[in-house]
């Protein structure tokens, strides 16, 4: 048996959704998991910007190991890079052990271009097979969490449905830097937070005058029965905006019934050694720094695996630090911890 390269639009997504709950069954968090694996969450998933390209092996026409990759565009200081987050790793139970993951990232390593990156967040289960492979886990993802006290709304701080041109030059006014993150344009804003086919985002905007300096993209969820409310992604050109950003955090979590807001620390630094990229190197150039400008506590993590193929340059993003801006007067690590422990929250997935 022989995985197979295939496109976004030539998937059985319906049968995505139905392997995917096999392979997960009976693992943590299971509601969780039940609301994401779904036709409608892969359609969207795989069609973000560009169309995902998937790694399938079947045996006898029934799948049993696939591998995901979905484009986003990335920032490395000297111009963008077209980089690969891989997802969706899964072997049918009685299936693994034989190669077969291995063999689907082979596909996908082979059937995309050799200036791209590979990046992701794996589990638990998947960390230990992407190091086999010769990736490394260059740090750690960490939630935080804690209650916000905030009572009022922010008249400075504006929701909006879409993203448009103001949120492409505030991200092009942005000082260029050697760290390594996701573009924020409006078209990736759009698509990842606005999208008819996941409706459960609430994007906000920070305005100094006419001029926009900041968002926040908020959500809720629910882990164990415990309803929460979820900085999905945040940017401020400075302490204000960053501080009214997450008073309106605070505000608007009150304003759900949620119990908590949880912050993941999403921007990616490296060490103090750059690293010369070949071909067949896995490199370690990025790792997450702090929070969303909140100081919480930690109660969980996931790893940031990262791979580099052939960019023929080297590259050192530089580490930069949010400051803190509220405290946390509550600890509610039991549930969220319990759960990114086993490897059941996934920033990916929700």
């Amino acid at each position: 048996m022989e995985p197979r390269l295939i496109v976004a639009a030539d998937a059985d997504l319906e049968g995505i959704a139905l392997f995917q709950q096999r392979c997960f069954d009976g693992h943590a968090g299971e509601a969780e998991w039940a609301a994401v694996q779904t036709s409608d969450y892969y359609l969207w998933k795989y069609t973000l910007l560009q169309p995902a390209r998937i790694a399938e092996l079947r045996c006898n026409g029934r799948l049993v190991a696939m591998c995901a990759a979905f484009p986003v565009q990335l920032s490395v200081g000297r111009g963008p890079v077209t980089g690969w987050q891989i997802c969706d790793i899964a072997t049918t139970p009685s299936e693994r052990r034989k190669g077969f993951f291995k063999a689907c990232m082979a596909v996908l390593a082979e059937g995309l271009p050799s200036s791209d990156v590979f990046f992701g967040f794996p589990n638990s289960h998947s960390a230990p097979q992407l190091a086999a492979i010769g990736w490394r886990s260059v740090d750690t993802l960490s939630p935080f969490a804690g209650v916000i006290h905030h009572r009022t709304a922010i008249g400075t701080v504006r929701r909006v449905d879409r993203f448009g041109d103001a949120q492409d030059l505030l991200v092009r006014s942005v000082a260029p830097s050697d760290r390594l993150q996701i573009i924020r344009s409006s078209a990736y804003m759009n698509a990842r937070y606005c999208s008819a086919l996941r409706p459960v985002n609430s994007c906000y905007v920070v305005r100094n005058g006419a001029e926009d300096c900041g968002w926040i993209v908020l959500r809720t969820l629910r882990l164990f029965g415990v309803k929460v409310s979820v900085i999905m992604d945040a940017f401020a050109v400075d302490a204000v905006a960053q501080r009214s950003l997450i008073r309106h955090a605070g505000f608007w979590s009150r304003q759900q019934g949620c119990f908590a807001t949880v912050s993941f620390n999403n921007q990616w630094r490296a060490g103090p050694v750059a690293v010369r990229l070949d071909r067949d190197s896995a490199s370690d150039d990025a790792a997450p720094v702090g929070p969303h400008g909140l100081r919480r506590t930690c109660v969980g993590h996931r790893s940031l695996a990262f791979s580099r193929r052939r960019l023929g340059r080297s590259v050192t993003p530089a580490a930069a630090r949010g400051r803190t801006t509220a405290k946390a007067r509550r600890d509610v690590s039991g549930p969220v911890s319990e759960l990114a422990s086993k490897g059941g929250l996934s920033i990916t997935s929700i």
